[in-house]
């Protein structure tokens, strides 16, 4: 049987990164509250997902993914947020973010995600890039500028 993959879950929320591990105890999970102890971490560590939020104290969950990227550059990452606006969601589609997923979580919907973002096939990977363009047209038709 193949080692369970790990999967890194950033949030300044412990109750969040204790439900996250929870929902995803099919997997090795390893919670961070603090974003800078996670970057510091990835520098020995590898890990198959991450798992991310969007806003934290002290820095953003765009400049972890950045960061993230450096290191990992094929690796999925799922963003998930309360909030997500048109600006943010350009940002993450540059750095190649597998999906978004606005709080609040939906345990099975999660649990996909994270099956597919693990996936090998390519064409669920290409699904989902649509499915972030499709959002930030959203956002930006429902955000109106006066």
């Amino acid at each position: 049987m193949p080692d369970p993959k790990q999967i890194a879950i950033v949030d300044d929320d412990q109750d969040l990164c204790d439900l996250l591990s929870s929902i995803l105890c099919a997997y090795e999970c390893r919670t961070f509250t603090d974003p800078k102890k996670f970057l510091k971490t990835i520098e020995t560590e590898k890990f198959d997902l991450l798992i991310t939020d969007l806003t934290m104290p002290g820095i953003s969950g765009i400049a972890v993914t950045q960061k993230f990227r450096t290191h990992f550059p094929n690796t999925p990452i799922i963003v998930v947020s309360g909030f997500v606006d048109t600006l943010a969601i350009s940002q993450l589609m540059l750095h190649n973010v597998f999906t978004v997923i606005e709080k609040p979580l939906d345990a099975k919907y999660l649990m996909t995600q994270v099956q597919n973002a693990l996936s090998e096939r390519q064409d669920i990977r290409r699904y989902h890039q649509g499915n972030l363009r499709h959002l930030a047209e959203k956002s930006s038709t429902n955000h109106k500028i006066i």
